[in-house]
Order: C-alpha cells, then sequence, then structure tokens
C-alpha cells in the first residue's frame, strides 16, 4: 500500500488552482468582516416628491406646471448589506420649496425628506431642480366657426341661423398666464365644392392668439375638455309650393270646384331638407266646414305652418286668408218633411220620433233658390257612420240638395230617433 504524499498533493496544479481561490475568498471575506462594512451606493431615477412642501405654494394659488416629475440620481452612504437593496421608491426627497415667493421659474436645492439612521444620502444629481409655478385656472371659450369656400348649388339655400357647432364651447384649464394668450377657439372648414346637403363633420378645435398664430396646448401645460366639435351646415333646398285648403262635411254632389275661394297668398317659397321637400306636392292650410259657410262668414284666416320645425318660409308668410265670393247668394228657410234612415244595423229597429224638421237656412245662387222645393231636399241619418245603442237620443242629420247647383244647408241639423234590439 503506497503512503499518502503531501508533497506530490502540492505538485498537482489542478489541487494548487482550487486552494488559490479558497485562499482568496477567506481574505476578502475576513477583510470586508473585518475592516470596512460601509460604501457608498448610487440609486438612479429617485423622484422629487414636491408634494410634502407645497402647502405654502398652493397658499399663493400656485401649480407646478413644469418640472413635477423631474428624476435625480441620488448617491447614499451606509451598510452595504441595508444600501444595496434600496431602490428609488425607497428614497424620500423634495426640494427647497421656501424660495418660491410667486409665479416663475426656480431652480431649487434637491434635499431629503428627513435624515435616515440606516444610511446617509452623500449627493444629489443634479443638486437642483427647475420648476415653474403659475396660477392654475379655468376658463370658458366659445367656438366660433370659420368656413373657408362655402356655396351652394342653383336650387339650394344655407340655412345659417341652424348653423351651430356642438360642443358650442370648451373649458380650458391651464397657468394664467397661458390662458392669457387665448383669444378664441375655431372650428375650421376648407370646402371645395358646392354643397346640395348639409355639411357635417368633427373639427379639431385650435387656440388662437391675438395675431391668429396657432397655441400648442401641449407646450402650454393647457388641458381642453374637448379636442373636436362636430360643424353642422344646415343646406335646404327651395321650392314654390301651392297653398290648398280642405272641406269638411261637403252635401252630396254639390259642385265644390264652382266655389272658387281667392287665398290671400296661393304660393309660398319653402326651403327643406331635399328628400322631403321633393315629396310635397302642396300645403294644406286647414279646413273648412260646409256646414258653417254663410254669407255673414265668408273670410277665414289660417296659420301657415311649416311641415316641419326643418322648414324656412322663405316668403316669410304667417298667415293665409281665404275669401269666398257670396255677395251675389241669397239665403233661405226650409221645413224638412222626409228624413231617410240608411245602413240600419240589422239587430235594431229603429224609429224616427223626430219627423220634422223645421226652418232649415239655405245658402246659394238665387235662381236656384228660387227654384229649390222641400221634394229637392234630401234628409240622411246614416248609421253606418256611427255606434248605435238602444235609447231614445239625438242623431246628426246629413241635409243636402244634389244636382241642383250651389246651394248648401247651414248649420247643424238633428233627429230624435228610438231604437230598441231585434
Amino acid at each position: 500500500m503506497k503512503s499518502f504524499s503531501f508533497k506530490k498533493l502540492f505538485e498537482n496544479d489542478r489541487v494548487i488552482v482550487v486552494l488559490s481561490i479558497l485562499a482568496a475568498c477567506f481574505c476578502w471575506l475576513l477583510v470586508v468582516t473585518t475592516n470596512n462594512t460601509k460604501t457608498n451606493q448610487t440609486i438612479r431615477g429617485v423622484p422629487v416628491d414636491l408634494e410634502i412642501q407645497s402647502t405654502a405654494v398652493s397658499a399663493m394659488g400656485l401649480n407646478v406646471i413644469e418640472g413635477g416629475d423631474t428624476k435625480v440620481d441620488v448617491t447614499v452612504y451606509g451598510d452595504r448589506s441595508v444600501i444595496g437593496q434600496l431602490k428609488p421608491e425607497d428614497l424620500h426627497i423634495t426640494a427647497r420649496m421656501s424660495d418660491v415667493v410667486g409665479q416663475g421659474t426656480y431652480d431649487l436645492e434637491v434635499r431629503p425628506v428627513t435624515t435616515d439612521s440606516d444610511f446617509e444620502y452623500v449627493q444629489f444629481s443634479p443638486g437642483t431642480i427647475r420648476i415653474k409655478f403659475d396660477q392654475l385656472v379655468t376658463r370658458k371659450f366659445k367656438i366660433e366657426q370659420i368656413i373657408n369656400g362655402i356655396s351652394v348649388s342653383p336650387g339650394y339655400i344655407l340655412d345659417q341661423q341652424q348653423q351651430y357647432a356642438n360642443p358650442a364651447e370648451v373649458e380650458i384649464t391651464g397657468p394664467k398666464v397661458e390662458l392669457d394668450k387665448i383669444d378664441k377657439c375655431v372650428v375650421v372648414a376648407e370646402l371645395e365644392e358646392p354643397l346640395e346637403k348639409s355639411y357635417v363633420t368633427d373639427l379639431p378645435i385650435q387656440l388662437w392668439d391675438a395675431n391668429g398664430n396657432t397655441i400648442n396646448s401641449d407646450d402650454k401645460h393647457l388641458t381642453i375638455n374637448h379636442s373636436e366639435s362636430q360643424l353642422v351646415i344646415p343646406v335646404l333646398k327651395y321650392k314654390e309650393m301651392p297653398l290648398v285648403v280642405e272641406y269638411l262635411n261637403v252635401p252630396s254632389g254639390f259642385p265644390l270646384e264652382e266655389l272658387s275661394p281667392t287665398l290671400s297668398d296661393e304660393i309660398v317659397e319653402l326651403a327643406g331638407p331635399a328628400g322631403i321637400i321633393d315629396a310635397l306636392s302642396e300645403i294644406r292650410l286647414g279646413y273648412i266646414d260646409m256646414k258653417y259657410l254663410d254669407l255673414d262668414r265668408a273670410s277665414y284666416t289660417f296659420d301657415l305652418e311649416m311641415p316641419s320645425t326643418q322648414f324656412v318660409n322663405l316668403d316669410n308668410i304667417n298667415s293665409v286668408t281665404v275669401t269666398f265670393d257670396l255677395e251675389d247668394f241669397s239665403e233661405s228657410y226650409f221645413n224638412i218633411t222626409d228624413i231617410k234612415m240608411v245602413n240600419i244595423p240589422n239587430n235594431f229597429d229603429i224609429k224616427l220620433v223626430s219627423t220634422y224638421i223645421y226652418n232649415v237656412k239655405f245658402v246659394g245662387d238665387p235662381e236656384v233658390l228660387r227654384n229649390l222645393s222641400a221634394g229637392d231636399i234630401v234628409a240622411e241619418i246614416d248609421f253606418s257612420q256611427r255606434t248605435v245603442t238602444t235609447g231614445q237620443y239625438k242623431v246628426p242629420v246629413n241635409v243636402s240638395v244634389p244636382s241642383k247647383g250651389l246651394v248648401w244647408a247651414v248649420g247643424d241639423q238633428s233627429a230624435v230617433i228610438q231604437v230598441t234590439e231585434k
């Protein structure tokens, strides 16, 4: 058996290398633990907390406008085991705010908020930070509309009274000195072709100074509650529209076309959305009840109402008077003795209680009235136009003079009936 030899062991190069490394580590550890446990450490990107000392600044109505997000590199001295673990958020530093006496830009000294027993602050890089202070105010500005190159095709008009921007105003918050530079807020539209329909588009809101120069809100630390406004330019098509009246209770066989009333205005020029106005052929003024067209009531005034709020009355006609020429007409009175009932329901028995209608007034052409007899007059109760119930009650009677020309009954006529179920 071979004996162990230290001489041969130390002649082995690998053993020598391993032993050298172990010896070096031991020496380093010995030095660190016995002689030098503290050192400097630089922590980079440490935020400067300005809120801690902002009370006095706020009392002056000032706010940090620029520099509030500044970060610095901080060198600290302390035990390796402590400072080696530090992160930027572990350090609390601020700036010397006592130098701030009003709005403006200041170079403020960086300083720790408090001392720390575990380490010392050695150096700040940079040692001062530049901070801008100003009053932070909020103002409202109306949005002005600037439209270049606006025109419309023939047959169309601009409804400028209904032109608008939405929103119509903005709220801007920022340094007072910067808000004082704003002269107006505008949206600018550049149009190249004549319009044939309403123009609707979103446009950026621009801030202009008194010289018409654009103010960059980001550069000036301005906050706007809206970045865009929708511009609406209504474009309407205009058209001449005839005015007409309709009639109620026209007697059977009456020649309505022969009445020929006179309208104070027969045509009105309107403007409206193209798709809607193209579908219209006339404007209806209202209704005239033939039962009440009489010698002493031959004129009717109607308010001219637009088909919708989207229309514009270009002629500014507010009302139209409809007049019937009844100057040569006359009146006569007749007793009606023959009242007919038509369209009687099968499940009812109906009897006339009133067999006469006295003193019915007729208006019309004098020649027609002279030749008119009671036998020419038709009086009907039409049950198809009403609900029938049992009992005794009054019902309307339709009175007409068929095929006799311009003559009609005036007023409401009625008769009493008795209804029973079969």
